[in-house]
């Protein structure tokens, strides 16, 4: 967990006054990330998902991604050096806007997670095919 109290506070705001915004784009995080599988960048989500008018500079990836990480959803990729110094993956955004700023790399912690977080929020469960006993 994010020990800066500023950034929990605005966490706590966007919860409060965008959390319909907040689960679209988590939703759609999880969604893409599941489908895609391996690392990914909060950039596989289009900005038609980041707001709720579709444009840009909604401010939510951020928080997203920590309460994403802290329901253990989700993990950052990187290594430790030989001194124990955590090192993130980061990789420059493709997004116009973004002006190629840098971003931290993640990967789902399980599929299994994933597609549960996916079903408790909103998207449809895929359907089992039904076994049928031959008569």
């Amino acid at each position: 967990m994010n020990p800066d109290a500023k950034f929990q506070e605005a966490i706590a705001q966007e919860i409060i006054w965008k959390n319909h915004e907040l689960q679209r784009f988590a939703v759609a995080l999880v969604e893409k990330a599941l489908a895609k599988g391996g690392h990914f960048t909060t950039d596989i989500v289009p900005d038609s998902l980041r707001s709720a008018t579709g444009e840009p500079g909604s401010g939510i990836a951020g928080s997203v991604v920590e309460l994403l990480k802290n329901a253990k959803v989700i993990q950052p990729v990187g290594h430790l050096d030989s001194a124990g110094q955590w090192y993130a993956l980061r990789t420059k955004s493709t997004r116009p806007d973004r002006k190629s700023a840098w971003l931290n790399v993640y990967q789902l912690t399980s599929a299994a997670l994933a597609t549960e977080f996916l079903r408790r929020h909103g998207l449809p469960p895929v359907p089992k095919q039904q076994d049928f006993a031959l008569a």
